[in-house]
């Protein structure tokens, strides 16, 4: 057995694993200020990147390989985002200026989630994640 080693921090938080073995989660970046999502398979860790932010978090992964997460956008808004395929989407949000992921995407290819009126913030690597 092995594990994800860490992206340039000194933290990483796996989220998720699928039935293909491969974990998804957020490592922290260098200088332990901001959270990266990352996918680790084979041995080998791949950052997720933002959708312009500073952080982004993986919080789950389905058997096709679908990562559902959180990235901060470049106004500092999270919103929710799909990864597939190597593509980041950015999942939008229902009228307000925020959406978020706080669980897992399933097999069934669905996720659940929420777009409040005002925008939550990506938490720093110092505080605890809602």
């Amino acid at each position: 057995m092995s594990r994800p080693g860490h992206a340039r921090g000194n933290t990483t938080w796996v989220t998720g694993i699928n039935d293909a073995g491969v974990v998804v989660g957020w490592s922290t970046t260098a200088g332990d200020v901001d959270r990266h999502a990352f996918l680790w398979q084979g041995g080998s860790m791949t950052d997720l990147g933002t959708l312009g932010g500073n952080s982004s978090e993986a919080v789950g992964i389905n058997r096709l390989g679908q990562i559902a997460g959180n990235s901060a956008a470049a106004d500092g808004a999270t919103h929710a985002v799909l990864w597939q395929s190597g593509t980041m989407t950015d999942l939008g949000t229902l009228g307000g200026s925020a959406s978020e992921l706080p669980a897992s995407t399933t097999s069934a290819r669905w996720s659940a989630g929420h777009s409040p009126p005002t925008a939550p913030q990506m938490p720093s690597s110092g505080t605890t994640a809602r």
